[in-house]
C-alpha cells in the first residue's frame, strides 16, 4: 500500500483516509477481481485518480475511485465487524439463557440488597431505593432482565436495528454494573477489579464506532428492512457514520 496527495473531490474526502492508494494487485485482491480487470478499468479512465510510478513503475489506484466506481474494497473489514458483533450476541445469549434459570430469579433481589454492603453513605440512598423498588415483584423484575437481555442478544445476532441495540445495550449494562455490580465496588483494600458491567458498557460502544467506519452490514437483517421500508435506517444505521463513495455494487458504474 502507498500514499499519494489527497484527491479534490468531496468523495474521495470521504470515502477513505486522504491518499491511501492500493497497487493493482492489492485493489484485485480486495475487490475479488482479476487484476487485468482493474488494468481495462485504469485504461478506460474509470479510476480518474489512478497514478503511475516513477520510471514507468505500476499503477496505483485511490480507494476512493475504487468505491467511487462501485467496488467494495473494504468488505473484509465490514464483515470484521459484523463477526465482533455476532461474537457479542453469542456472548448475550449464553448470558441470557443463564438469567432465564430459576436460581437466578429467585436470588436477584438477595443480589441487589448485597450491593449495598460497604458502600459509602452518599450512595446508599440510591441501592436502597432499587432494593424497595424490586421487592414490590423481585420475580417480575429478574424475568425482566432475562427479556431484555434475550433482545439484545437476538438483535446482535441478527444485526436488527444496530444503532438502538448498541445504545441500548451499552445503557442496560450500565444499569447492571451500577445497581447489582454496586458500581464495582466497595472499593476497599484489596479490591481486584471494577466490575464487569462498565467493560460491556465501553465495549458496545466502541462497536458503535467501529460500525461509523463500515459502509455497508454484512451478516445484518437491516439493509433488507432498509430496501422495504427505508425510514429503519434512522433505527439501524449510525447516525455518526463515515459515509463512502461507492454504492457496493460490485462492478465499477
Amino acid at each position: 500500500m502507498t500514499t499519494t496527495r489527497p484527491g479534490r473531490r468531496k468523495a474521495s474526502e470521504q470515502a477513505a483516509p486522504p491518499g491511501v492508494t492500493l497497487t493493482v494487485t492489492q485493489a484485485a485482491r480486495a475487490c475479488r477481481v482479476n487484476p487485468t480487470a482493474i488494468q481495462r478499468w485504469i485504461d478506460a479512465g474509470i479510476f480518474p485518480n489512478a497514478t503511475r510510478g516513477d520510471e514507468g513503475t505500476g499503477w496505483t489506484v485511490p480507494v476512493a475511485d475504487l468505491e467511487a466506481a462501485g467496488l467494495r474494497p473494504r468488505l473484509h473489514l465490514y464483515k470484521r465487524v459484523a463477526a465482533i458483533r455476532i461474537l457479542f450476541g453469542a456472548v448475550f445469549a449464553v448470558d441470557a439463557f443463564l438469567k432465564w434459570r430459576p436460581g437466578f430469579a429467585s436470588s436477584f433481589l438477595g443480589q441487589v440488597t448485597a450491593a449495598a454492603q460497604g458502600q459509602p453513605a452518599w450512595l446508599l440512598p440510591w441501592f436502597h431505593f432499587w432494593a424497595h423498588l424490586i421487592a414490590l415483584a423481585p420475580i417480575p423484575f429478574a424475568y425482566l432482565s432475562a427479556i431484555l437481555e434475550s433482545l439484545i442478544a437476538l438483535a446482535l445476532l441478527l444485526g436488527l436495528a444496530r444503532q438502538v441495540t448498541y445504545f441500548a445495550a451499552a445503557a442496560y449494562a450500565f444499569f447492571l454494573w451500577a445497581i447489582p455490580e454496586g458500581f464495582g465496588g466497595p472499593y476497599k483494600g484489596g479490591a481486584t477489579d471494577i466490575g464487569t458491567g462498565i467493560i460491556y458498557v465501553i465495549l458496545f460502544l466502541a462497536l458503535y464506532q467501529l460500525d461509523t467506519l463500515a459502509d455497508e452490514s454484512p451478516w445484518s437483517l437491516d439493509p433488507a428492512i432498509e430496501r422495504r421500508f427505508p425510514r429503519w435506517r434512522a433505527l439501524s444505521e449510525p447516525s455518526l457514520r463515515v459515509k463512502g463513495g461507492g454504492t457496493g455494487t460490485g462492478t465499477p458504474r
